[in-house]
């Protein structure tokens, strides 16, 4: 689905997986990117001109205004990978490349290159943990509910939450599951 309008894109942290698409939406609908250091670096060298660019530290004293609510940008953490290894000593990202692999099969040339390419749309910086990171707490001049929706099934927040909070086990699909755990144990 392509973007048509926006008015500010909020960036999480700027890993491809977040960053990727707001360049060329920014350039199409002339949007605000707002987002760490970090992040609107990468926008600007992306090809986002600085007037579309709005940087923020999460650190205190930012709050940015909108008709009908405010955004208040909070420095955040990103989650980080245990840095211990296994028995063959590959740490948690080149065990989730094993789980790929014995799941979908090794990547073919032209795999490997797109995955690559993906990886370059974003920002590997390690400072993305520390310092890269921002949460944005939306405050609604109403006080809410955003939607009537939302009004009508109070308990939707608490399983929202509860679910973005869940690790998932879903990120093999479940039939294909079994046999990944099993090709992974076969390999020795």
């Amino acid at each position: 689905m392509d973007v048509a309008r926006a008015e500010t894109i909020f960036i999480g942290h700027g890993h491809f997986d977040h960053i990727a698409d707001a360049p060329p939406i920014a350039a199409r609908t002339g949007a605000t990117i707002v987002g760490a250091p970090l992040s609107t670096g990468y926008a600007s060298s992306a090809g986002t001109p600085a007037s579309q660019l709005r940087t923020v530290t999460g650190r205190g004293g930012e709050l940015l205004e909108f008709d009908g609510f405010t955004v208040e940008p909070i420095l955040a953490q990103h989650a980080v990978f245990p840095t211990r290894t296994n028995s063959r000593g590959a740490n948690v990202g080149q065990a989730n490349g094993d789980l790929y692999e014995a799941a979908l099969g090794p990547f073919t040339p032209a795999e490997t290159t797109a995955f690559f390419a993906m990886l370059a749309r974003g920002t590997g910086d390690p400072r993305v943990l520390t310092e890269g990171t921002i949460a944005y707490l939306f405050t609604f001049d109403s006080g809410g509910p955003i939607t009537p929706q939302t009004e009508s099934q109070p308990s939707s927040r608490s399983s929202i939450q509860r679910n973005a909070a869940s690790p998932s086990k879903d990120f093999i699909p479940s039939s294909n599951r079994r046999s990944a755990i099993a090709n992974r144990s076969d390999r020795g």
